[in-house]
């Protein structure tokens, strides 16, 4: 299995600490057969009841390897970019407790400026 992508977690801790959302930046999963692996993040709170983990394009990891839901990130998103981030976990939806971030779910036309958000 290839190394954690540094940049790629540096990244999302900056998002989650931008955008307020929990993250857990490295995190280690089951896979299907029991055995321990770290990947690059898990978000308890976003794509499903148990959430979602984030793996490296990198990584070279099959969807459905690990018993949790798992999106694989672009290279792209090695570099904090928050319209991204923004839709990336607008496309993974709220599952946690209590109500969704403000911004969530918002979809922006390709120019806008979310700085104000």
């Amino acid at each position: 299995m290839d190394a954690l992508d540094d940049r790629l977690m540096a990244a999302w801790r900056t998002a989650s600490s931008d955008l307020g959302f929990r993250l857990v930046s490295p995190f280690s999963a089951k896979d299907r057969i029991g055995k321990t692996v770290s990947v690059e993040g898990y978000l308890p709170d976003f794509g499903g009841p148990e959430g979602t983990v984030l793996v490296s394009f990198a990584r070279r990891m099959r969807r459905g390897a690990l018993k949790l839901p798992m999106a694989i990130l672009p290279k792209e998103d090695r570099k904090y970019a928050r319209k991204s981030v923004m839709a990336t976990l607008s496309d993974l939806g709220w599952f946690g407790v209590g109500d969704a971030p403000p911004w969530l779910n918002v979809r922006f036309p390709p120019n806008a400026d979310i700085a104000a958000l």
